[in-house]
């Protein structure tokens, strides 16, 4: 009798805690391309991987490996690699193209930006994945 009303009491503990911290910091990803549409902006980042990310500035692979900005025509499945410079601002990070974005086509981001492994829903649900899926976001232009 106890020891049932011991694990139901420490998975439901568990529930809780994991529910409790999945929602602290909800808040989606923002990506858009900036005022004068010369870069794309990454703004609502989490503040703890914006500070390591400020680190890990001059070593410009890491931002090669969390974002990628593909080109794409419209109408065709080709998509090609925007070389550009990544820049860290006290709440965003801005993205600067080697060649100025051209109109009538499409941008495909790929981000790892506040990426997470699963949602308190998903591991309630057993749909955990051991792996980090990106999220991918079509700008237009």
């Amino acid at each position: 009798m106890f020891k049932r009303l011991f694990c139901l009491l420490v998975w439901s503990t568990g529930a809780v805690c994991l529910i409790a911290c999945n929602t602290a910091n909800n808040r989606p990803l923002s990506v858009g391309f900036s005022a004068d549409s010369n870069s794309i902006v990454f703004k609502q980042i989490d503040p703890a991987g914006l500070q390591l990310l400020r680190q890990e500035l001059p070593a410009d692979s890491a931002f090669s490996t969390l974002i990628r900005v593909l080109e794409k025509d419209r109408g065709e499945d080709t998509e090609r690699n925007i070389a550009g410079i990544f820049s860290v601002t006290d709440s965003s990070i801005v993205f600067i193209p080697e060649h100025t974005f051209s109109k009538g086509k499409d941008y495909l981001v790929v981000s790892y930006l506040n990426a997470r492994f699963a949602t308190a829903g998903m591991l309630l649900k057993g749909k955990m994945d051991h792996q980090l899926k990106p999220e991918e976001y079509l700008l237009s232009y």
